[in-house]
């Protein structure tokens, strides 16, 4: 059984609550745990509640997220996220010296059994650093820098039609597949310049960053769970 490890804390600062909003008819932390039901899964969390409910959850390990990781949090502006230390010591304390895992995020919901069954078997076929899941776009993109307009993958000079235009790749934060061995040499980086990429489904790429994003979320699940409920 392939591990999963997540984090799932009870407070945040763009959408407030986010991972216990409910999403549909259930809170959102709860879609990505029910669709890797199959896996065996391991949640660190600073939230009490939770840490009581996942008890007995088959499959699921609740890890009590550590002082060391809680202040580390209210320094991230400065010191950066602390999900890789977490992860570090995940590993320490779960994996084996030579054992595939993934860091998954919650607040990827539609997020689907099968897509990271996949990936666990694209990586496997690697000897990438990591395989990471991303959006794939192909339009004329661009940054603004200093008030002036710089294309990043167009000319001025020409208008291109997008198919032929080299495509980019939106990191996704639904998962990084990783091995205990690598994350040690790699200094415990999700990401380097071997990492394989995963394209996602336009259904998997939503991500739950902002308040309009839980609204389109909630619709989409919303619409899912009716539908099912019709089968049923």
């Amino acid at each position: 059984m392939k591990k999963v490890f997540t984090i799932i804390k009870e407070n945040s600062e763009r959408v407030k609550s986010k991972n216990f909003r409910i999403l549909g008819n259930k809170p959102l932390w709860m879609w990505m745990l029910d669709e890797l039901k199959e896996f065996d899964v391991y949640v660190n969390t600073d939230s009490e509640k939770l840490l009581e409910e996942l008890k007995g959850r088959p499959n699921t390990t609740p890890i009590r997220r550590s002082e060391k990781h809680i202040e580390w949090e209210l320094e991230a502006a400065a010191l950066g996220s602390p999900v890789m230390d977490m992860t570090k010591e995940f590993c320490e304390r779960y994996l084996g010296e030579d054992e595939d895992f993934a860091l998954v995020h919650v607040t990827s919901p539609f997020i689907k059994a099968q897509t990271l069954t996949e990936a666990f078997e694209e990586f496997d076929r690697t000897e990438s650093h990591s395989l990471h899941s991303v959006k794939h776009i192909q339009d004329a993109l661009m940054c603004s820098r200093n008030g002036q307009v710089v294309p990043s993958n167009f000319s001025f000079e020409k208008v291109s039609r997008t198919q032929d235009l080299e495509p980019v790749y939106q990191s996704l934060g639904a998962f990084f597949i990783m091995n205990s061995s690598n994350l040690n040499r790699e200094l415990y980086r999700r990401l380097s310049s071997s990492s394989k990429l995963k394209t996602l489904s336009p259904l998997e790429s939503i991500e739950i960053d902002t308040e309009e994003d839980y609204g389109l979320a909630n619709l989409i699940a919303t619409a899912i769970q009716g539908e099912r409920n019709e089968h049923n």
